[in-house]
């Protein structure tokens, strides 16, 4: 299980946020074989986009499950992402199951908290 806190600045404002996720092994190499985790350090106030790359690197997700999860973090409901890439609703489902799993996300705002985050870099 993982967790996250913010980083007070001078003057007390928060400014940098920190989270901790379990990771992989498959995903840490070459630096181990054994339990890791993703350590993410965010400025609050910065802004990004999210990275394919970094998406496939992080957590395996293959170009279908990126196509889906940047389509929720837009902001689309699972209903509207199927309608944009042409699929059906079960086929979106099944992508949903495999980005929770490789995320480690519990749903899909937890999903999307969670790339915000990753955007942010």
């Amino acid at each position: 299980m993982g967790g996250s806190m913010g980083l007070a600045a001078a003057g007390g404002q928060q400014r940098l946020f920190i989270e901790v996720a379990p990771l992989a092994a498959r995903h840490a190499w070459p630096i181990t074989d054994g339990p890791a985790v993703l350590v993410s350090i965010a400025d609050q106030d910065a802004h990004g986009e999210l990275s394919e790359p970094m998406l496939r690197d992080l957590f395996d997700l293959t170009p279908a499950e990126i196509r889906v999860a940047a389509a929720l973090f837009e902001g689309l409901e699972p209903a509207k992402v199927a309608e944009r890439l042409k699929v059906a609703m079960p086929t979106i489902r099944s992508h949903l199951v495999h980005i929770y799993a490789k995320t480690g996300a519990t749903g899909q705002s937890d999903l999307c908290r969670r790339l915000a985050r990753l955007a942010r870099h």
